[in-house]
């Protein structure tokens, strides 16, 4: 009878053990696993341009290029309207809700860290953001398939 109950006791301990693994491997699973677009995130993949003001490094002004990836990653490139040079660029992860982008940028182009836009409306071939809620909004035009 010694037996027996010590081998249900190793059993039971088994089975826990197993279980608890199997917890923990479906936990890993699910935070790993990547959340689906939402309706608006789905709306804005793609690129999208926006046109900037002269300044000194680009007299005839310059044209960001935004780029959503459907894996989450984002970049913007700055580019010269006159000579089609890269003034600048910066890559990181994105994410959108009704209300609000916010880009989490590896490098950014003053400093590093996130950006958060309130999203004024989005279509098929325009968003409309504001930068950290400010006054003046940023029309991205769809770029045009090729």
């Amino acid at each position: 009878m010694w037996r027996s109950t010590g081998f249900r006791e190793k059993s039971r301990s088994v089975r826990v053990l197993i279980g608890a693994v199997a917890l923990i491997a479906l936990g890993v699973f699910w935070w790993g696993f990547p959340k689906p677009l939402s309706a608006t995130e789905r709306r804005m993949v793609g690129n999208w341009n926006h046109r900037d003001d002269p300044i000194p490094e680009a007299p005839q002004g310059s044209t960001r290029v935004w780029a959503f990836a459907t894996d989450r990653s984002c970049r913007i490139q700055v580019i010269d309207t006159a000579s089609g040079r890269i003034l600048d660029e910066m890559a990181g992860r994105w994410s959108a809700s009704e209300e609000a982008l916010i880009c989490d940028w590896e490098r950014k182009l003053n400093g590093s860290g996130s950006d958060k836009y309130r999203i004024d409306s989005v279509s098929d071939d325009e968003v409309v953001l504001r930068p950290r809620g400010g006054p003046e909004p940023y029309d991205l035009q769809r770029e045009a398939r090729r």
